[in-house]
């Protein structure tokens, strides 16, 4: 298994939505399949914990805050949860399988190599 942190889970979440397999190797299609299941639950869980934060404000009448102050709320109150890691099944994609996601996705060449990158197995 590999770690990876929240962050990184929701970042690849957003970029695995993107890919299409059509012409992939099933072993290519299989293991991203398998990832989208495992970072999928988290990148949810992200987006209610967010929501959650952000109702729990609760300004008055007249209060109000700036986009900053938000922002330094979210990352205060969020900050533990952002850096957990998980764990999830690391994978490489084979070279006809890169081929195909490119020719059929609307992912660029740098949003795959985060996905390479983040899914790779650990140096031992």
């Amino acid at each position: 298994m590999k770690k990876i942190k929240v962050i990184e889970a929701v970042e690849l979440n957003k970029i695995l939505d993107k890919i299409m397999l059509v012409g992939a190797p099933m072993e290519d299609s299989k293991a991203i399949i398998k990832v989208c299941g495992e970072v999928e639950p988290v990148a949810d869980a992200w987006q209610k914990a967010v929501k959650n934060a952000m109702q729990k404000l609760d300004l008055k009448e007249g209060e109000t805050m700036t986009l900053a102050e938000v922002d330094k709320y979210l990352s205060e109150v969020l900050q533990d949860e952002i850096v957990r890691e998980i764990e999830i099944t690391p994978f490489a994609i084979s070279a006809d399988g890169e081929a195909a996601i490119l020719s059929q996705s609307k992912i660029t060449r740098g949003e795959l190599r985060i996905v390479k990158e983040l899914a790779k197995k650990e140096e031992e």
